[in-house]
């Protein structure tokens, strides 16, 4: 009788749907810019269960980074610096990564980690401006008022004007003046 049950329940219940990482991702993407935030971080943690190597690292560092982004603006700062990190170990080409783990790092007291993950930033992309200019304040808060004022200068000089008030503040003495 209970084995009857059983099949009349498995013969009358809908289809269960395995989504692939891909399906997974689009539709947390989609979710997220709806703004169905609790709805996209869902979404993002199962296209990363159903994750397969036939998938590509890529992609998977991809949804790990939006994911952190995401836990990020929810306020879960250790669970954005755990993807973000994971996303790093899978692409260490991507830019916004490590300056947005370098902004963790910095708002969690780990300042020279954060300036490594700051070198980081700007050595993938030159014109990174807010990774100088916060790379400059990591500088400043250890007290290196000259490695700050060069980062506030570049960052001033690539267009962030919030940058160029703290550039002249930290203006190198001229040779030669008493």
């Amino acid at each position: 009788m209970k084995r009857l049950v059983f099949l009349a329940v498995l013969l009358l219940a809908p289809p269960v749907r395995a989504e692939s990482f891909k399906a997974w991702a689009a539709r947390a993407s989609r979710e997220e810019r709806e703004k169905h935030d609790d709805v996209a971080l869902q979404s993002y943690s199962n296209a990363l269960s159903s994750w397969k190597d036939t998938d590509g690292k890529p992609p998977k560092a991809k949804v790990l980074c939006s994911r952190a982004a995401l836990r990020d603006r929810r306020g879960d700062e250790a669970g954005a610096l755990a993807d973000y990190s994971d996303c790093l170990a899978l692409d260490k080409k991507y830019a916004m990564a490590f300056h947005r783990r370098g902004q963790l790092r910095f708002k969690a007291g780990k300042t020279a980690l954060a300036i490594d993950d700051f070198y980081k930033a700007v050595a993938l992309d030159i014109g990174y401006a807010q990774a100088y200019a916060d790379r400059a304040q990591a500088y400043e808060k250890q007290g290196d008022r000259e490695f700050a004022g060069e980062d506030y200068r570049r960052a001033c000089g690539l267009g962030l004007k919030a940058s160029c008030a703290k550039a002249k503040e930290l203006k190198p003495a001229r040779k030669g003046a008493a």
